[in-house]
C-alpha cells in the first residue's frame, strides 16, 4: 500500500510532463501537418501524371525481315531489368533521338547500347549538345545483323558522313549466328559450306514467336567467345563477313565505317563473369582480349578504323546496377565520336586505307 501511495505522485508528475510535452511539440506538429499534406499531394499527382513505367517489350513492334524495331513517335517511362525506371521519346521512324539521318554528321548502328538503354532522353549521347550532330540507328537485343541490314536500306542517305558500328562484346558475335532472340525471330548469318560464302537467312522472320531454345547467350557464351572453341570460330567468321559487306556498302554509298567496340567493364558484368568462370570447363584458356584482337585483325585486312572501347572507358562509365552506359559514359562516346567525326573530313569519302588507320591509332592510344 505505501508503494503505491508513493507511486501515484510520481505517476500524476509524469502525466502532467507528457501532457505539457504534447502542448510544447503542438506548434511543430501543426507546422509539419501542411508539410505532410503537401507531399502526398505531389506523390498523388506525380502517379497520375507520370505514364506508367511498362516493360522494354511494350516499345518494339514486328518488323519485316529484321524481327523488329522501335515503336515510333512514343514517350514513355521504360523499366529495365532491375525495374529502375528511364524516360525515352523515340522519332517518327521509331529511333531514339530528336536529330535525323539526313542532317547528322554521324549515324551510329547498333543494339541497347546505340539506343541508349537505361538513361533518360537528356543524357542519351544521341541528344548531348555539341558541333558534331549525331543520329543513332538502334534497338535493345539487335545483333550485328540487324546493324548491316539497316545499313544496306539506310545506304542512299549515308553519303559523305561517318558511320560508327558499335559492337558490344558481351553478346553480339554470338547472336550473329543463332535465329532467334529468346521469343523472337532473328535475322542471322548462316556460316559458308566447302568454297562457298557466307549468308543472311531471313525467311523464317515473321511474327509468330519462336519456340526452339537457339540462344545460348549470358556469360558463358561470352566465355566460350574467348576460348579457343568452335563457337568462337563460327563467330568471327559471320564477323568478318559482316564487317566486309558493311565495308563495301559504306564505300559504295560515299560514307566511311568505322568499328567500335564495347566491353564489360560494369560492376555487376564484373562480377557475373567471375561467377561464370569459377564453374566454366574453358576458364584455363579464357582470353577477354580475343574480341578485340579478332576485331581489330578483321579490320585491318579491310582497312577500316577500329576503335576499342577498352581504351576509354572504365566501371564509372556504367550504370551501377546495369551493364549499360552511365551518363558518364554516354558523355564520353558522344566526345569520341565527335573527334572521330572531325578528324575524317565529310567531304572526301574516298580516303585512303592509310590514312584511316592512322585515325583508329589515334583513337585507339
Amino acid at each position: 500500500m505505501r508503494n503505491k501511495a508513493l507511486n501515484a505522485p510520481r505517476m500524476l508528475v509524469g502525466a502532467v510532463a507528457g501532457i505539457i510535452g504534447v502542448i510544447l511539440a503542438l506548434p511543430a506538429i501543426l507546422l509539419l501537418i501542411p508539410i505532410w499534406w503537401i507531399d502526398s499531394l505531389v506523390r498523388l499527382f506525380r502517379r497520375v501524371l507520370e505514364p506508367k513505367p511498362i516493360p522494354w517489350e511494350e516499345i518494339i513492334e514486328y518488323a519485316p525481315e529484321v524481327g523488329w524495331k522501335p515503336k515510333a513517335g512514343i514517350s514513355a517511362h521504360v523499366l529495365n531489368f532491375n525495374r529502375d525506371t528511364w524516360q525515352l521519346t523515340t522519332d517518327s521512324d521509331g529511333w531514339r533521338g530528336t536529330g535525323s539521318v539526313e542532317k547528322a554528321d554521324a549515324v551510329v548502328f547498333g543494339d541497347s547500347y546505340a539506343f541508349g538503354y537505361g538513361v533518360d532522353d537528356e543524357a542519351f549521347f544521341g541528344d548531348l549538345p555539341g558541333d558534331v550532330r549525331i543520329k543513332s540507328i538502334g534497338s535493345p537485343a539487335y545483333s550485328l545483323v540487324h546493324s548491316l541490314l539497316w545499313m544496306e536500306r539506310m545506304a542512299p542517305q549515308l553519303k559523305g558522313k561517318l558511320v560508327v558500328w558499335l559492337v558490344y562484346n558481351g553478346n553480339d558475335l554470338a547472336d550473329n549466328v543463332h535465329p532467334a532472340q529468346n521469343q523472337y525471330r532473328s535475322p542471322f548469318v548462316r556460316l559458308a559450306a566447302v568454297d562457298s560464302e557466307c549468308e543472311i537467312v531471313t525467311e523464317h522472320v515473321d511474327s509468330s514467336p519462336w519456340t526452339l531454345n537457339s540462344r545460348e547467350g549470358g556469360m558463358a557464351a561470352f566465355i566460350e567467345l574467348c576460348s579457343p572453341t568452335e563457337q568462337s570460330r563460327r563467330a568471327f567468321e559471320a564477323c568478318d563477313f559482316l564487317i566486309r559487306r558493311a565495308n563495301d556498302v559504306c564505300r559504295e554509298a560515299g560514307a566511311r565505317l568505322v568499328v567500335m567496340s564495347i566491353p564489360d567493364l560494369s560492376h555487376v558484368a564484373c562480377l557475373a563473369l567471375a561467377r561464370e568462370l569459377g564453374k566454366s570447363q574453358h576458364a584455363a584458356h579464357f582470353d577477354e582480349d580475343v574480341p578485340d584482337r579478332e576485331l581489330k585483325a578483321i579490320c585491318d585486312r579491310e582497312g577500316l578504323p577500329f576503335v576499342p572501347l577498352a581504351a576509354h572507358m572504365d566501371a564509372a562509365d556504367y550504370l551501377e546496377r546495369d551493364f549499360h552506359w552511365s551518363p558518364r559514359g554516354h558523355r564520353k562516346v558522344a566526345e569520341l565520336i565527335a573527334k572521330l567525326s572531325r578528324d575524317m573530313p565529310v567531304s572526301d569519302p574516298t580516303s585512303s586505307a592509310t590514312r584511316q588507320q592512322s585515325i583508329a591509332r589515334e583513337a585507339s592510344a
